[in-house]
């Protein structure tokens, strides 16, 4: 590839690939060639390697030419109208009250007396902390959270400039001023509040961090005084609380929970066993638990025990045992007057049916002795 003076050659011929034949050219390694830079043939001919062409960029199909962008829909729409009319709101009566406090941080004798350019001082200040105010409030409901301390920065806000606006309604001669402008100047933040509370419902929803129940409007003529308003709020609550989706499960649930307040705590327990599936206490009680229901350790006792009133009076004394001896044998010693009178009462339901027979008379029947309906005294 040298001459006999050790320079190289011109180039007499060029090749797209290396010369086919060439055990020198045949052993290099043309993949590591810099495509900008020629390198020399063994035989003095220079080779051209090709440059491979670069991939096209797959465009966005908002980037592609001759597609039409997606058209907003009529929810997007009617959001970007309620935006602009919201800003209105909150922007006009702020602004007013900018105006009366660049007028009072230049008067002489009742303001401030500041100079020309420093009167516009005030007024960034309470403006730069409403946008400030106002623009973390809607970052926090737009991300479905709340706003916390910038809440109170929006209100304070707002109370400044209706205070600003309710002296310069007092000064002028037109009647109901003095009202009419801080009443405004509240309309706009309770506006945003609500507006950015359905934003926040909305997004926590779509999120699945919240339950959406049943709506209020679903529950129809349900509403009207000489129907069910009562059921039908307590419904509407129970909903909300724990996201049922359907009317008439609101309603039942809202039945069941009146008809289990009803019930004696071991009644309830027994009827949580056969609804759980099990005679698993802990379950039970917190199936009752979710529809305001507690009971007491006594009446756990009791659901679990297998006897009965029945049984216990059946395995006493040949004579009847009384409502306290029943309670103590079937609660226990600590059972209290509330227990001993509700087993009075299941032992007088079981005399009117036929299976008990009671004897003997005293105060508030306490001597009454209970015995099963054919056994001797």
């Amino acid at each position: 590839m040298s001459s006999r003076n050790g320079t190289v050659p011109p180039p007499t011929e060029t090749y797209d690939t290396p010369p086919a034949g060439d055990p020198e050219g045949d052993t290099m390694d043309y993949g590591l060639q810099d495509p900008d830079v020629a390198s020399v043939s063994p035989r003095g001919g220079e080779w051209k390697t090709r440059k491979a062409p670069k991939p096209e960029r797959a465009e966005a199909p908002s980037e592609k030419k001759g597609e039409p962008k997606a058209k907003l829909t009529a929810t997007e729409k009617l959001w970007r109208v309620a935006v602009v009319a919201l800003a209105a709101v909150i922007i006009a009566p702020t602004a007013l009250s900018g105006a009366h406090l660049i007028k009072w941080a230049g008067e002489p004798i009742h303001g401030l007396d500041l100079d020309t350019w420093l009167v516009w001082l005030p007024l960034l200040a309470l403006d730069g902390t409403a946008i400030v105010g106002i623009t973390m409030v809607t970052i926090a409901a737009l991300r479905g959270e709340h706003g916390g301390a910038f809440h109170l920065v929006s209100w304070s806000i707002a109370l400044i400039s209706a205070g600003i606006n309710y002296g310069f309604g007092t000064s002028t001669t037109a009647e109901w001023d003095e009202w009419f402008f801080p009443v405004m100047s509240l309309t706009g933040p309770a506006l945003l509040e609500i507006t950015l509370a359905f934003a926040r419902r909305w997004k926590r929803i779509d999120e699945g961090l919240r339950f959406q129940g049943v709506k209020i409007g679903d529950f129809g003529k349900r509403w009207l005084p000489s129907v069910a308003t009562r059921e039908t709020w307590a419904a509407w609550k129970l909903a909300q609380r724990e996201g049922i989706t359907d009317v008439d499960e609101a309603i039942a649930r809202v039945r069941e929970v009146t008809l289990l307040r009803t019930m004696t705590g071991v009644d309830a327990l027994r009827l949580a066993f056969e609804r759980v599936g099990s005679r698993d206490a802990f379950d039970a009680r917190l199936w009752l638990l979710g529809r305001g229901i507690t009971v007491k350790e006594a009446d756990v006792k009791l659901a679990l025990d297998p006897r009965d009133v029945v049984d216990v009076v059946a395995s006493g004394q040949p004579e009847g045992l009384t409502a306290p001896e029943v309670a103590a044998a079937w609660i226990g010693k600590d059972a209290s007057a509330a227990d001993i009178e509700r087993v009075r009462r299941e032992l007088d339901g079981l005399v009117t049916d036929g299976r008990m027979v009671a004897d003997g008379k005293g105060s508030r029947g306490k001597a009454v002795r209970y015995r099963l309906a054919g056994a001797g005294a």
